[in-house]
């Protein structure tokens, strides 16, 4: 079954940079293995001027960054779920709010990969929103790590609870400064 399709400059196939086509993956691996990819996403960045509307190629490499972050770990919690649960050690009682969290950082990827191809100009409130939800998960992630929680039987806790919305703040803070006038605008 097709997860998700993205629409892209077919400069494998046709030598028009205007002919558009809908390529679908059916897996997370069609990502991966497809060298086209590369080739079809560097042609969208200089048709739909995306360094530009990013203010920069530091702004967009970070915003690929947090969109591709997000990608991974929607993928994980909505896919791969009983993976990610016996990963950490979470139990089968975990699987709801695991695939809810899912929903979440998913919904999230949707609008960033949106936002890359028509622009963040005006998008200040998903930004903002990104730098929220990092602060609250490094908050609450450490929290919980070194809480009673990671000493229960099975539970395998790891500093990643932390650290990835650590490196996600970072990141969203990067954006909100450098890209104020766009993002404001």
């Amino acid at each position: 079954f097709m997860l998700f399709g993205l629409i892209a400059t077919d400069v494998a196939s046709s030598n028009s940079p205007d002919k558009i086509c809908l390529i679908t993956l059916r897996s997370f691996q069609d990502l991966v293995n497809r060298d086209c990819y590369v080739t079809v996403f560097l042609a969208n960045i200089r048709r739909y001027k995306m360094v530009e509307s990013f203010g920069g190629s530091l702004n967009l490499i970070v915003w690929i960054v947090l969109l591709m972050g997000a990608i991974y770990y929607s993928f994980r919690c909505l896919f791969q779920t009983k993976a990610f649960v016996d990963q950490y050690g979470f139990g089968d009682s975990a699987v709801y709010m695991t695939r809810f969290a899912g929903t979440q950082v998913g919904a999230a990827a949707i609008i960033s990969l949106a936002l890359l191809f028509v622009g963040p100009q005006g998008a200040w409130a998903f930004v903002a929103w990104g730098w929220t939800q990092s602060l609250l998960g490094a908050i609450f992630g450490y929290q919980t790590v070194n809480s009673e929680w990671a000493n229960v039987e099975g539970v395998k806790a790891t500093a990643e609870g932390y650290l990835a919305p650590v490196v996600f703040l970072i990141l969203n803070t990067l954006l909100l400064v450098n890209m104020g006038d766009i993002l404001y605008g």
